[in-house]
């Protein structure tokens, strides 16, 4: 499946891209660009606005990195919203689910807490989930948006490890 740009293609069940340069990223290997993840075929696009579109960790290892998430309410009609990760012990979010009144702004917190094992690139992403909602109840909300939702969106988690050399010492997973 293609974003659009020509130069890229992007798997959507693994979100492994290729460019036609046949490399991921440049050689100082930081993305250019957020790419991307697109949906599955049956999936809505994602109706509210999100910024940033990739969630990337400025860290020091071994302490926790943060990066924020504000989700903006484009519509008029209140929605409600539910995020997920790719792995729940290593990413915490705050909050995982609220409703969001029309031209509101949702500004969510995400920890990494493991900054001492080095993370395989374009492994990990956080999806959120939205739908127009009428109820107050939280409970109500998040079992209807299991069975059906408004829209979707995949962001990409990146991460700058500061610290040149630092790397030393640290186990790397998924090699």
């Amino acid at each position: 499946m293609r974003n659009g740009d020509d130069n890229v293609k992007i798997d959507t069940l693994t979100g492994d891209v290729e460019q036609k340069n046949g490399g991921v990223t440049p050689s100082d290997g930081l993305p250019t660009k957020p790419v991307r993840i697109a949906n599955l075929a049956d999936e809505p696009d994602f109706q509210l606005k999100v910024d940033p579109l990739e969630v990337r960790f400025k860290y020091i290892a071994p302490n926790p990195a943060f990066a924020e998430i504000r989700i903006t309410n484009i519509t008029d009609k209140r929605q409600f919203f539910k995020i997920k990760s790719t792995n729940n012990r290593l990413f915490q979010i705050q909050p995982t689910v609220g409703f969001l009144q029309p031209n509101t702004i949702s500004y969510i917190k995400v920890t990494m807490n493991d900054t001492a094992t080095k993370q395989p690139e374009n492994h990990h992403y956080i999806a959120i989930f939205h739908l127009k909602s009428t109820s107050n109840d939280v409970d109500e909300a998040s079992k209807a948006c299991r069975k059906s939702f408004d829209g979707v969106i995949r962001l990409r988690i990146a991460y700058d490890r500061e610290g040149g050399a630092a790397d030393e010492g640290t186990k790397t997973i998924g090699n």
